[in-house]
């Protein structure tokens, strides 16, 4: 039930809280996706199979004064039909980004604001 808060707090579906931390700062959230298939870049077909995973740090949206950076599992997997590994796509994340799309979204509503 916490974890139903803390995604809608974040503004992100599909994800599992493993974490929190915090300090006088900063708001570390761990999270990982709850999506268990991936779909292969090259023939398009979709795969269970998880080759690794890899911690990724990926700044997002504040909340209040405290800088938000969560700390995310990702899932590489492998092709069966072609031995290719690629990363699970995520909709909060832009590939080979390390802002969440509604961090860079807040930057440019922000930017607007001091330029009108």
């Amino acid at each position: 039930m916490q974890d139903n808060y803390i995604q809608k707090l974040l503004n992100i579906k599909d994800i599992i809280v493993t974490n929190i931390t915090e300090n006088s700062e900063t708001i570390e959230v761990s999270i990982k996706s709850t999506n268990n298939t991936g779909v292969c870049p090259c023939c398009k077909q979709p795969t269970t199979r998880i080759h690794d995973y890899r911690l990724q740090r990926v700044r997002h949206s504040n909340i209040g004064l405290r800088q938000v950076c969560l700390l995310l599992r990702k899932k590489r997997f492998i092709c069966k039909r072609r031995n290719k590994r690629f990363y699970e796509s995520l909709n909060f994340l832009g590939r080979y980004q390390r802002n969440t799309k509604e961090y860079i979204f807040t930057l440019l509503e922000k930017l607007k604001d001091t330029r009108s």
